[in-house]
């Protein structure tokens, strides 16, 4: 690390935390070698210091002025350090630092790693990735916000080796509410491509009225098939009373849980009301679900509870189900 602050140019200086160089020491593309990333500024006489770049206060300064942030890679090789980078990342008004992320399992093909510059600006978090990936001799750049209309989440599957990254976007749609678009990037070797992107509300209350259909149909093992987890194994009428659960505070009377068993009095045929969205209600967490209540009327009148989950490929066949509150 000294001798990568050496290799400064006169022009820069590193960012202080606590009197010492604000860095990252990592073997950021998998080659087994030491690879050194700093923080600096340009200018002289610039505000150096990570104490005062990262206080939040800065956020509502009247006129202040910023210095020009860059991140320095140096890469090691045969005991030598040379530059491998150098990066602008523009003068925001609060730096809070490097970080490292590991978006690779340790048994996969290729090592892909992140580091993550943490800034923040009127509109919220903003976040500058520089990904380095095994063989690859320049890091590929992404932007990754955390303000009020966009939100980003890593996953990891099973199956993968390099992990997906899940973008959530916001925005108004006249006759739908607030629609929320969910696209995933997938790492295609070099860089993270958008792959397929599914919009929440719609998709959400498509689900929901198809279930509706089904359960007023009387159709209960179709519902079972297209609205449950697959690995369920009871009967249906079984399923069905442990995924709808009377709420008994408001309706006392003794009734059954919607079942299979219809009648033939048109007067009590069941009949089942399904709400409907007009944005989200999944939180940004790796098994989002909420809580629903079904009206029902007929010989099982009453309020009940249900949960619906998002599965976790949510650009599967099967993107929602439900499940016992």
């Amino acid at each position: 690390m000294r001798r990568a602050i050496q290799l400064l140019p006169d022009t820069y200086s590193p960012v202080l935390s606590n009197g010492e160089a604000h860095a990252i020491v990592r073997d950021l593309h998998g080659e087994d070698t030491v690879d050194v990333v700093i923080a600096a500024v340009r200018g002289a006489d610039v505000e150096n210091r990570l104490e005062v770049l990262a206080d939040i206060s800065r956020l509502y300064v009247r006129g202040l002025s910023s210095p020009e942030l860059f991140i320095f890679v140096y890469k090691s090789s045969r005991r030598r350090i040379e530059e491998h980078g150098r990066y602008g990342i523009g003068a925001p008004p609060v730096f809070k630092g490097l970080s490292f992320r590991r978006l690779s399992r340790p048994d996969a093909p290729m090592s892909v790693n992140a580091v993550v510059v943490e800034t923040m600006r009127g509109t919220g978090l903003i976040e500058e990735w520089l990904i380095f990936g095994s063989g690859i001799e320049e890091p590929t750049r992404m932007t990754v916000r955390d303000t009020r209309n966009e939100r980003w989440r890593i996953t990891e599957r099973d199956d993968q080796k390099v992990f997906n990254m899940l973008r959530y976007q916001t925005a108004y749609e006249q006759g739908s509410g607030i629609e929320t678009f969910i696209t995933r990037y997938v790492w295609d070797g070099r860089a993270y491509r958008g792959d397929e992107s599914i919009a929440v509300v719609r998709s959400l209350n498509a689900f929901l009225d198809r279930s509706e259909t089904l359960l007023n149909n009387y159709e209960y093992d179709a519902f079972v098939e297209f609205a449950l987890p697959q690995h369920l194994e009871h009967d249906t009428e079984t399923v069905l009373k442990q995924t709808f659960v009377r709420v008994p505070e408001e309706f006392q009377q003794s009734s059954e849980l919607p079942s299979p068993e219809g009648t033939s009095d048109t007067s009590l045929t069941p009949r089942y009301i399904l709400p409907r969205v007009l944005q989200s209600p999944f939180s940004v967490t790796d098994s989002p679900s909420f809580e629903i209540y079904v009206r029902a009327f007929g010989p099982h009148e009453g309020l009940y509870r249900a949960r619906v989950q998002m599965a976790t490929d949510l650009f599967s066949d099967s993107p929602y189900f439900f499940t016992s509150p």
